[in-house]
């Protein structure tokens, strides 16, 4: 998304086997012109070739953004070296241990910002760390650029239909899913999208003609492909569910996806989800998203069912809460801020030709 506002970049990131995320990232980086430079392998360990090279051309060259995105830690040597004005470190997961703030005061002293990924995260550790200066928070961007928007319409076949798109794994929910499917004492749909431990199970309840509840599962997807995804899985959902059980999530972007398809959340407040509960992204909405206490998630996806398929209007405000909010357009915004280039002029060197 920043890309465009850029000459060159120096990337180093671990391509997780199956994912594809970081490889797809690099592959559009240089389909839009940007000089792509890695700065590690496929592991994600540094290349001490690539960080000599680095360090004899940036310290030296035009004026420099240094971004690191972190999921767990940062390599020490790597934040010692950090010298541009505009430097970012980028917290976008919800650990909050006292090891993990240990580190982060580490890198607030080597970076001109700390940035968490929502304001649950950034409260949290202002709270902790009071004298901490130069915090701030920027969702991640999540528009899917070649999603499909479609006038919503209501169901006429009566159908309630929920879906699930995540990691199958216990963290994500998954038997808090296959539970209600299998014991569910309402008729429905769940549709199903993701790889993991509980893939097996799910595809058994797919072929159990039986159950009331009717489990298709549509596989994994390729993120070249998400948009295409997403308009086709997520625009006739009633609900998405986002019962996430991990404490370090940060912020999922499976929220983002079905809000801008038009599609109500039902969700645990876990982790970075309780940000939907605080006034930044207020005032919370159940319409729109609803956080529900793990013990009684099931009974609410019951209700929901008993309560009938959405309207077009609630599509719709769901629609608008995901641009007023989540934009890219309002996600360019932040990072303006963050990186001190103003809200007006400055923002249409963020923005170039993928500005909506």
């Amino acid at each position: 998304m920043l890309a465009y506002s850029f000459e060159e970049i120096w990337i180093g990131a671990k391509v997780i086997p199956g994912h594809g995320v970081s490889a797809n990232a690099v592959r559009r980086l240089r389909a839009m012109g940007c000089a792509v430079h890695e700065l590690s392998g496929k592991d994600g360990r540094l290349s001490l070739t690539a960080l000599a090279q680095w360090l004899r051309q940036v310290p030296f060259g035009p004026e420099t953004v240094f971004l690191c995105v972190g999921m767990r830690y940062l390599p020490p040597l790597l934040s010692l070296l950090v010298r541009p004005s505009h430097s970012v470190y980028y917290h976008i997961t919800h650990e909050l241990t006292e090891a993990c703030f240990r580190r982060l005061d580490v890198y607030r002293r080597c970076f001109s910002t700390l940035l968490f990924v929502c304001p649950a995260t950034f409260h949290a550790f202002a709270q902790n760390r009071p004298k901490a200066k130069n915090l701030d928070w920027v969702i991640q961007a999540s528009e899917c650029e070649d999603f499909v928007w479609h006038d919503p319409k209501t169901s006429n076949d009566g159908i309630f239909r929920f879906g699930f798109s995540s990691r199958l794994n216990e963290a994500k929910g998954s038997k808090l899913l296959l539970e209600f499917a299998r014991n569910a004492r309402v008729s429905c749909e769940l549709h199903v999208a993701g790889e993991g431990e509980f893939r097996e199970e799910f595809e058994q309840l797919a072929a159990d003609s039986a159950s009331p509840v009717k489990v298709i599962y549509h596989g994994t997807f390729l993120p070249s492909e998400r948009g295409m995804f997403v308009t086709r899985v997520f625009t006739p959902l009633d609900c998405m569910c986002v019962p996430s059980l991990d404490d370090l999530e940060g912020f999922p972007t499976v929220v983002l996806e079905a809000l801008q398809a038009g599609v109500p959340v039902q969700t645990i407040p876990s982790g970075g989800l309780v940000s939907y509960g605080l006034p930044e992204l207020g005032p919370p909405d159940a319409e729109v998203v609803e956080l529900v206490p793990v013990d009684r998630f099931i009974e609410r996806m019951e209700a929901r069912v008993l309560e009938g398929c959405i309207k077009a209007s609630q599509r719709i405000k769901c629609r608008k809460y995901f641009l007023s909010r989540f934009s890219d357009f309002k996600v360019r915004e932040g990072w303006a801020r963050v990186l001190g280039l103003g809200t007006a002029a400055p923002l249409a060197a963020l923005t170039g030709p993928a500005c909506p």
